[in-house]
Order: structure tokens, then sequence, then C-alpha cells
């Protein structure tokens, strides 16, 4: 938010920083569905649930979708920061 305030938004940092949000948010995509299994399989274990299949409420499907787009658009801070660097000699 600083650099975009600043009017200078394409800077090889904030091309990171969308790479890392990105990441995490596929990692949330994948990640959580296999620790609520294991997490729901442990709280049933020994229980007259058990073997039944028990899900959780919440629905981590859209952070993969979202996390794609956030990529998206790290490469494009990515190459609006190198297009920046090449024309800044020019004037």
């Amino acid at each position: 938010m600083v650099t975009l305030r600043a009017g200078d938004p394409f800077i090889p940092p904030n091309a990171r920083r969308f790479a890392v949000i990105g990441g995490l948010l596929i990692g949330l995509a994948v990640l959580v569905p296999w620790v609520e299994q294991l997490a729901m399989g442990g709280l049933v274990s020994g229980t007259p649930l058990e073997g039944t299949s028990i899900t959780g409420r919440d629905d981590f499907r859209w952070a993969g979708l979202v996390g794609l787009g956030v990529l998206a658009l790290a490469e494009v801070f990515r190459h609006g920061a190198r297009l920046r660097a090449d024309t800044e000699g020019l004037v």
C-alpha cells in the first residue's frame, strides 16, 4: 500500500510479496483438507462415530483458484518492474 500511494507499485519486492501470498493460498487449499481429515480422524477415534464420513464446515476450494490469480498478478508485477527498470534511463 505504501508503494501504491507513492505511485511506484511496480517494484521487485511487491512481485515477491504477491508470489508468496499466492503460494500460501495454494498451500492453504492443499493442506487444510488434509489436516482437517487427520484431526477429525483423531477426534472420532475410539468412538461410535469411527469409520463414518465426517467433514468440517469450512471449504477452502476457493483458495487454490485465488492463489493462481495472485500468482498471475505477481508475474504482472514482475514484468512491470522489469519494464520500468529497462525504461528508467530513457527518460
